[in-house]
């Protein structure tokens, strides 16, 4: 059953279900189904003993009064403000109508992997990506705009934030939630206080006493809070994280250890253990290290040291990897590092698949027995074999006919040198015409009409079985399809099925044994190639280790040509972003002059879309409006010009990196080419190990394959014969 509640001051009704889609220890959360302007919208009612509590409804209807300005991104809003009071039918407060926020807790980019529930999207943010950094920066940066924005009020302080108050959209879009929370402040004393705290977020004032209701709470508290949640954004561990030796290891909560100040990059001296992830800190940028050691060191007793959400967001957009969005000489080169690579099992897998003995693949097993025929890969394969083996053997017989010929020559020779009456001229005459008799025979053979009956044997042959195997299971069907058509009455209906089975089942016990012996057969073989393998590379595994070492010493010197490159890529991105920043700064100090430093923003783009609305709050003349904005475009103008400069020019520095790299590259390539090789070389691997008795065993091994995959086929076709009759006689009986 809907329930209805009332906007303030206009009274117009909203409904909502019955149930919450999420509800907490204040109150629940509700979708508006009424009326539609609303859909975009949620309710959050309170639990009605939570209600009347602490001023709830005047600290609401303050923040109603007195909005913080807040720069949108098109339609997102990234903090959800009180938007409308509802009430219940007895004019009795109930709760508030917000906007709705969309996205995942921030909590799941707060540890070292993310969440196995996370969709594809999401991956360009894990720990390892080669854009997760810059990523992670760019939310970094989104919360302390937000921050900043919220401050620059003096009128309110967020007390608990926490990745849990934060939505983090895939695309890094964020929005600061629980807003009724925070506390609300008048020249510097508490009118409002917060309600609630976390202590792994809390500064260590918060540890000697100071308490949200009792005293004001600082801004300087949020930039404590601030700092932690970034340090986690970006390595994905808390930076109080970690064991202490004494007298500070009985301490395990990180509030305890905020307290006492045991920031890990402190005084090293005092952990026993250090968790990973705090390793890759010294990857971070100088500037953001020495804002997160002055936060948590000299800001652990000094509030005021702390960094203000207004320069982390400057920072943040300064940094190289926000201002810079180039990729690195190895990522454009798309080089992957094989160092790693087993290069004698990539020269075997080769010279297998060049003698074609690999094992057949699944997509081509698969195909095989459709309608009981045959892949035409396999249908060509099984042909090929069959015209070389009479090919072999013609030429065998050829070779047989050859030495009796040659005997035949020898035993005559023999003969007229022992007889004086022998006419050596006859015997040569004789044995010409057997010589010539022989080709003229197989010249006689082909051009005759019946040798291309012999030809196409094999043939005949190879697609024989398929046919034999199509009529064989057509007549089946139709001797099954005459049965089936005798059974009139049910009981016939019945008996037969029951008949059939049966027969099914006789059918399926000897599948199942004959898969079992061809599995153990399979098992035999492949013992027996391992044992072959092992037993090689007891004797030549000391060629192939040499050859293996020799081949990835030199691509780890071509890849490491490769990183030099990267390192000056980096070292140009950092002296691009100087350049870049330093033309910012010039126009940002333009913009802090009267009357531009009124207007919201921090560009002349930003200043140009917050003009409108500044001019209508301050009741700015047109004609000055006007002034204003074409002021604002000369910059912006000029900035982009200038900003394109610089760019084009470090575009075409970035190219000479990119081209030394190819030499690089091209190198490895070659290298990888001609690896397959000398290992095959070296270790002697085609007379060695790849002999008849070796290449008639994977012979065996892929025949037994296909096999086995035709068997299991039958069996998984029996299997669905048998679960329908089954459900059949169910029915019948």
């Amino acid at each position: 059953m809907p329930q209805q509640f009332y906007i303030a001051g206009s009274k117009e009704a909203i409904s909502v279900p019955d149930k919450p889609f999420a509800s907490g220890g204040e109150g629940g959360l509700y979708a508006i189904e009424h009326p539609v302007r609303y859909l975009d919208y949620v309710a959050k009612i309170y639990h009605p003993h939570k209600r009347n509590s602490e001023s709830r409804e005047e600290k609401l209807s303050y923040m109603l009064n007195n909005r913080p300005n807040v720069e949108q991104e098109g339609q997102h809003q990234p903090i959800i403000w009180v938007d409308q009071l509802l009430y219940d039918a007895q004019d009795n407060f109930v709760g508030y109508l917000m906007p709705k926020a969309k996205g995942e807790k921030l909590e799941v980019l707060c540890a070292p992997s993310l969440p196995k529930r996370l969709g594809r999207a999401w991956q360009r943010l894990a720990f390892g990506h080669e854009d997760a950094w810059r990523l992670r920066m760019k939310i970094c940066y989104n919360i302390a705009a937000a921050v900043s924005q919220l401050h620059a009020s003096d009128r309110y302080v967020l007390v608990d934030l926490k990745p849990d108050n934060v939505l983090i959209q895939s695309n890094g879009l964020i929005a600061l939630v629980d807003m009724d929370s925070i506390e609300v402040v008048e020249n510097g004393q508490t009118v409002f206080p917060a309600t609630v705290v976390t202590p792994e977020y809390t500064p260590p004032e918060y540890y000697d006493g100071l308490r949200p209701g009792e005293q004001p709470i600082p801004k300087s508290w949020d930039e404590f809070s601030l700092a932690v949640i970034f340090y986690r954004l970006l390595l994905g561990i808390h930076p109080f994280a970690a064991s202490a030796l004494p007298p500070y290891d009985h301490m395990v909560s990180l509030g305890d250890k905020i307290h006492q100040g045991l920031y890990v990059h402190h005084r090293q001296e005092l952990f026993s253990v250090i968790p990973p992830p705090h390793r890759q800190f010294e990857e971070l940028e100088e500037e953001i290290q020495a804002l997160f050691n002055r936060s948590f060191v000299a800001g652990h007793q000094q509030a005021e040291e702390r960094i203000s959400a207004e320069e982390w967001g400057s920072t943040f957009m300064n940094s190289p990897l926000l201002l810079i969005d180039r990729p690195l000489p190895s990522k454009v080169l798309a080089v992957e590092h094989k160092q790693q690579q087993n290069w004698y099992e990539l020269a075997v897998s080769r010279a297998v698949a060049e003698l074609k003995l690999a094992a057949p693949e699944l997509k081509d097993l698969q195909k095989q027995l459709e309608d009981g025929g045959m892949s035409p890969k396999l249908f060509r394969d099984k042909t090929m074999k069959l015209y070389k083996t009479a090919g072999r053997i013609a030429l065998n017989l050829l070779k047989f006919v050859g030495i009796v010929f040659v005997v035949i020559v020898v035993f005559v020779f023999l003969i007229g040198v022992v007889s004086d009456d022998f006419d050596f001229a006859t015997a040569f005459e004789v044995l010409s015409e057997l010589f010539f008799f022989i080709p003229r025979t197989i010249f006689n053979l082909i051009t005759s009409p019946t040798s291309w009956i012999f030809m196409v044997i094999p043939l005949l042959i190879s697609s024989g079985q398929s046919i034999l195997r199509f009529v064989g299971k057509k007549v089946s069907q139709l001797l099954e399809f005459a049965q089936e058509q005798m059974a009139l009455t049910k009981a016939q209906r019945r008996r037969y099925l029951e008949d059939k089975q049966y027969s099914l089942f006789t059918e399926r016990v000897k599948l199942k044994q004959k898969v079992q012996d061809i599995r153990q057969e399979l098992d035999t073989l492949l013992k027996l190639k391992e044992k072959r393998e092992r037993n090689f590379q007891n004797t030549y595994g000391k060629n192939v280790r040499s050859a293996n070492q020799r081949i990835q010493a030199d691509i780890a010197q071509e890849s490491y040509q490769i990183k030099v490159q990267d390192q000056k890529a980096r070292e140009l991105m950092r002296a691009e972003a100087k350049e870049i920043r330093a033309l910012r700064q010039q126009y940002q100090k333009y913009l802090q002059n009267p009357p531009y430093n009124q207007i919201l923003g921090h560009s002349p783009e930003q200043k140009l879309q917050q003009l409108p609305y500044w001019a209508g709050a301050e009741d700015i003349d047109k004609s000055q409006e006007v002034q204003i904005a074409r002021q604002l475009e000369d910059w912006k103008k000029n900035f982009e010009q200038e900003l394109q400069l610089i760019q084009n020019r470090y575009d075409q520095t970035q190219k000479e990196l990119l081209q030394e790299g190819k030499t690089h590259k091209i190198k490895i390539e070659d290298i990888v080419k001609k690896a397959s090789k000398e290992i095959r070389q070296e270790s002697q691997l085609d007379d060695k190990l790849l002999d008849k008795s070796y290449r008639k065993l994977l012979k065996t091994r892929n025949d037994l394959l296909i096999e086995l995959h035709g068997e299991e086929h039958k069996l998984k076709d029996l299997n669905q014969k048998i679960k329908l009759l089954r459900s059949e006689l169910t029915q019948l009986r």
